[in-house]
């Protein structure tokens, strides 16, 4: 098994090089790995713990941020060696400024793992929710290097669980704790025989969604085109969505104000959504314009999360498509949620459907009459927002029970 794994990673890294030829994030993936490698880490001064994070993209460094900034507040000397392996969370997060280095981790093939921990010498490893690569685990398991799993979800279908899986589950021996998010992913584990510690803590990602809620700040452009009707924020969205979310708006003489934030803000496409005076974008329209609009396109990064603040319920996009995107930002603002169908790999929006503060919708008729009750009915809208927020703050906590895991790791002399 250990050969046809690395066979398969090699076929890999050889795909994404000829794909690099013609394809910009293939080509950011080869080239950051040859300019953005730990080759430039230098050798820790001594009394200094290295903690290596690992995660794979963008969305699972918001799970493990919450535990690298208490590791921080709480030993503030630890020198945090933070990898990605997609450049779109490295492109992103390269200048984190809580962590020492960002690197790209190496491809998984025979040797890297051993370069690589010979370069950054970690003390303990933290792997975010499932980048279980094997030649890196059973590497760290042989020098005896602690690996911690956090926010961690294990399914029917991972090959830890087939009956060829034995290679695979003898990777899960280097993880000292798997801080997992549900009690299924428990009961999957010991079922396979697996005999170290696990830890049913829930998703960092509250933690994470709970803290922006606190630090929020005010939208003044947003206020003003909000003015004193209900906002409806559509956050992440994609093609599919917007169609929806546009005929909806079309379909009713509006009582509301939308906000669209779409996940792609090509030039030519956000171009193409203003088929309307009363649609307008952040970056081109003047004031009255923007007041004056129905829907305001808002074709900036780095604002959706402050967005939800000024919203009264809000629909996220991807539910149409891949996968929904992240719900817990805006249920954590106290808001009702809407999202489409293909939610069902996430745990947390099954249980927020459950708590009576998400909604799934499956087509426009669908997506229509909630959008109509939740702009007509206040009293219930903001009941349902509180059932909402109710569950991100119950579900909570998992980065403190980590954060103490760690501490007899990280507190002891080197």
């Amino acid at each position: 098994m250990k050969f046809l794994y690395h066979t398969a990673i090699f076929l890999y890294v050889c795909g994404i090089r000829t794909a690099a030829r013609f394809n910009s994030k293939a080509k950011a993936w080869v080239n950051g790995r040859k300019t953005h490698s730990p080759k430039s880490i230098e050798t820790a001064s001594p009394g200094t713990k290295t903690v290596w994070v690992h995660c794979a993209s963008l969305g699972e460094f918001e799970q493990g941020r919450p535990v690298i900034e208490s590791i921080k507040k709480k030993w503030p000397q630890t020198r945090i060696v933070l990898t990605f392996f997609s450049p779109s969370g490295f492109d992103v997060r390269k200048s984190y400024p809580m962590a020492d280095y960002v690197f790209y981790l190496p491809a998984d093939l025979p040797g890297a793992a051993e370069r690589f921990y010979d370069q950054i010498r970690p003390d303990i490893g933290i792997i975010v929710k499932y980048e279980f690569w094997q030649g890196f685990l059973h590497e760290a398991h042989k020098r005896n290097i602690p690996l911690f799993l956090i926010s961690g979800i294990f399914r029917k279908n991972m090959p830890f669980f087939k009956p060829y899986g034995a290679f695979f589950r003898q990777g899960l021996k280097a993880f000292r704790v798997l801080f997992v998010q549900d009690a299924a992913s428990e009961l999957l584990l010991k079922k396979s025989g697996f005999e170290g510690k696990i830890n049913v803590c829930g998703d960092t990602r509250l933690d994470r969604v709970l803290e922006a809620v606190k630090n929020k700040e005010s939208i003044p452009v947003i206020s003003a085109f909000k003015g004193n009707l209900p906002l409806w924020v559509c956050g992440s969205t994609w093609p599919t969505d917007d169609k929806l979310i546009l005929e909806v708006i079309k379909r009713n003489s509006v009582k509301w104000k939308t906000l669209l934030v779409p996940h792609d803000i090509h030039e030519q496409y956000i171009a193409s959504l203003c088929e309307s005076p009363k649609i307008v974008r952040l970056s081109t329209a003047n004031e009255p314009e923007i007041t004056n609009a129905d829907v305001l396109i808002l074709d900036r990064m780095g604002m959706l999360m402050n967005a939800y603040g000024h919203a009264d319920w809000a629909y996220v996009g991807g539910g149409f498509g891949k996968a929904v995107h992240n719900t817990m930002e805006p249920a954590a603002h106290g808001i009702p949620v809407l999202f489409g169908p293909n939610h069902t790999k996430f745990k947390e929006i099954g249980e927020l459907i459950t708590a009576g503060g998400g909604f799934c919708v499956n087509n426009l008729p669908e997506l229509e009459k909630q959008v109509l009750f939740f702009a007509e009915q206040e009293p219930e809208r903001k009941a349902t927002g509180n059932k909402a927020a109710q569950y991100v703050n119950h579900h909570a906590g998992a980065t403190s029970v980590i954060v103490k895991e760690l501490t007899s790791f990280l507190s002891a002399d080197v």
